[in-house]
């Protein structure tokens, strides 16, 4: 049974070639470092998205937070690749009709524009989800520096015990 992949530096460039993986849904830990799909920023969304079968990429641990960040990134794309489907499929449809090869084109042109406005779209929401959770964690980085801080200090200043210090931490 394959349970762990590991495809370090194998010129993974998009997201296309790694969703090639999806069928091996009994693999647990997949590691794909040192490949241009990595850099992505929101590569670790997608795989928890997609991947739902793993529990570790690249050494890290699968949390539910990046999961639900992921649904919440990739729930709305995956609603419009079947509108794209359909699209094609009205396109060819079209064409058996009989319909002018400047109609077709024109259908096509709207489905590209719409197809583009709504990537776009989810473009902007995934950045803007992207930018919230990171100004959260540098929230919750601040908040335990200063923790650190307070009691490092009352610690040397003799008014508080160790003891004190990792209750606080709880």
């Amino acid at each position: 049974l394959l349970n762990s992949i590991v495809l370090v530096n194998n010129g993974l460039s998009s997201f296309v070639l790694l969703s090639k993986l999806e069928p091996l849904g009994q693999v647990r830990k997949l590691s794909v470092r040192q490949n241009t799909v990595c850099s992505l920023v929101t590569f670790e969304a997608f795989v928890a998205y997609r991947f739902q079968h793993l529990t570790e990429l690249n050494g890290r641990t699968m949390t539910k937070e990046l999961r639900a960040i992921a649904k919440e990134q990739f729930e709305r794309f995956d609603r419009a690749l079947p509108a794209a489907t359909l699209a094609n499929k009205r396109h060819l449809c079209y064409k058996k009709l009989g319909y002018s090869k400047a109609a077709i084109k024109a259908f096509a042109k709207e489905c590209e524009v719409v197809s583009h406005q709504f990537c776009k779209r989810i473009k902007s929401e995934s950045e803007s989800c992207y930018e919230r959770r990171k100004m959260a964690e540098k929230g919750v980085n601040y908040s335990i520096a200063d923790l650190v801080q307070e009691y490092t200090e009352k610690l040397h200043n003799g008014s508080a015990t160790d003891e004190d210090a990792l209750n606080s931490c709880k």
